[in-house]
């Protein structure tokens, strides 16, 4: 966590009395697993630690490799347990850049998550027709012969068959969270990358060439492991890629995936970033000096 509220006074008054104005030049990303709360609990210090930054108008965005729900949601969880008022503006999800492709895709299928909440993240970002792979169990449930949906959840959390056209093609797979039933998405995600061009239920010939998948796949992140309530460290979505890219390998004559991955440590994901302090800043200048707190929340220097 922080090293304590005294240091973070000492940086804001060393920092301040270098300038005239009252507008902070300088600013803070938090990491939040580990930093601000772990699992469900908050952490000691992080109370204090933002209401300070409040206090003397120092900007400050929480940047986390979490995800699976709206910023909206996480933001007002995060405000309840740590009993400080954070604005969904705020807060920086490893999935939150994947609204930059809003209108380049039509049809996507979203992985990860609990229930249908990466859904609704997807809808409120923008995509029109979002597909979920408990969607394709319900429609036809073949598709994974040992998924663990119950019959309750598919009624109140997947699209009814319907709603699922099975003939329109997938655009692109956006993997948004962990997994919560692995076989079925693992399972769901290669069948589309093999396909012809995103269609359901089709296989397109095996080459040697077979490294671009038939459709593009983002993954928001590339943990490992993170940090819960368990005393040990859980395997996060950076093990559901390597799985993923195992197979794909293996279904292809050796061929490795070329896959997108957002996220800490990626430039990609510090230029998101940069850009939403600036537009929760008010569009002032953006601070030439950041200070980061938590694994991979390094400094991202003004350009």
């Amino acid at each position: 966590m922080f090293r304590s509220t005294k240091y973070l006074s000492q940086l804001i008054y060393r920092q301040s009395s270098r300038q005239l104005s009252n507008t902070a030049d300088f600013a803070f990303v938090f990491d939040i697993d580990g930093v601000l709360v772990r699992g469900s609990k908050p952490l000691p210090g992080a109370k204090p630690a933002l209401e300070l930054l409040r206090q003397n108008q120092v900007p400050f965005l929480l940047l986390t490799n979490g995800g699976g729900v709206t910023e909206t949601e996480r933001a007002s969880f995060l405000s309840e347990r740590i009993g400080v008022p954070l604005s969904p503006r705020q807060l920086v999800q490893s999935h939150t850049p994947m609204k930059s492709y809003i209108g380049q895709w039509d049809r996507v299928m979203v992985v990860g998550g609990p229930y249908d909440s990466a859904r609704k993240c997807a809808i409120e970002y923008g995509f029109k027709d979002v597909l979920m792979p408990h969607d394709l169990v319900n429609a036809t449930p073949g598709i994974s012969p040992h998924h663990r949906y119950s019959k309750e959840f598919l009624d109140r959390y997947a699209l009814s068959p319907s709603e699922v056209d099975l003939d329109k093609p997938v655009d692109a797979v956006l993997v948004f969270n962990d997994c919560r039933d692995m076989g079925t998405d693992i399972q769901v995600i290669l069948d589309l990358l093999n396909s012809e061009n995103g269609k359901i239920g089709t296989k397109r010939p095996v080459s040697g060439g077979g490294t671009e998948p038939a459709i593009p796949i983002i993954f928001s992140n590339n943990d490992f492991l993170w940090a819960a309530d368990y005393p040990l460290p859980r395997f996060g979505q950076g093990a559901i890629r390597m799985m993923v890219e195992r197979l794909y390998k293996e279904q292809n004559n050796g061929a490795e995936l070329r896959s997108k991955i957002l996220g800490k440590p990626f430039v990609s994901q510090y230029e998101f970033a940069a850009k939403t302090l600036v537009e929760w800043s008010g569009g002032q200048r953006f601070p030439p000096l950041l200070h980061g707190g938590g694994q991979s929340c390094v400094g991202y220097p003004r350009r």
